[in-house]
């Protein structure tokens, strides 16, 4: 018998050499400007206030990379050509011990994405989670013994300096609760497909 897999939920990642120094020291002075931060997906931790792509001369390398990197996600799906995506905001996450993301999706964008900035030992992992109702069907359906691609409900992607992770806005998804003393710094980005033919 054969399997085919149809209607997958891409997730693109990639291990940069970004220069993450200027991007540490960013997101130091955002925080000592706003030392409170918001609170949006965040339980505990620090978030920043949104910003856009240009504000901030430390992100154009990065952000020229993200731009570039997501052309092949255009291919992926099979746009024509004509189409680029456009940084629409970025915000940092700063998370301690015991703090945590809870699950979300990141409405009015196409891919969001997360940069990892700083990352200590046992820094808690990304988790993605499968449509709640696919997952009740599988899962209550009968005793699963292993979890595969088709009927495991999360997929988790553990964070790295200079890693970044892409996927589309509207998969849910959260942060763990951290179990290390040390601050685990990420930046969040979403984009959106504009047409510039």
């Amino acid at each position: 018998m054969n399997l085919d897999f149809y209607f997958p939920t891409p997730i693109w990642w990639d291990d940069t050499n970004i220069n993450l120094e200027p991007i540490r020291m960013l997101c130091q002075r955002l925080r000592d400007e706003d030392p409170n931060g918001r609170q949006i997906s965040n339980n505990g931790g620090w978030q920043s206030a949104d910003f856009k792509g240009g504000d901030h001369n430390e992100l154009s390398t990065l952000i020229d990379y993200i731009l570039g990197a997501s052309e092949r996600c255009l291919g992926d799906y099979g746009y024509a050509p004509g189409y680029k995506f456009k940084m629409l905001n970025l915000w940092f996450n700063v998370n301690g011990k015991g703090h945590s993301n809870q699950i979300h999706t990141h409405a009015g964008s196409f891919l969001s994405g997360t940069f990892y900035v700083t990352v200590p030992n046992n820094a808690s992992d990304i988790v993605f989670y499968k449509n709640t109702s696919e997952d009740h069907i599988i899962a209550s359906a009968a005793h699963i013994d292993t979890h595969t691609a088709i009927s495991g409900a999360t997929c988790r992607y553990p964070p790295r300096d200079g890693r970044m992770v892409l996927f589309p806005s509207y998969l849910p998804h959260g942060v763990l609760p951290s179990q290390t003393e040390e601050e685990r710094v990420s930046l969040a980005f979403n984009l959106e497909i504009v047409d510039v033919s």
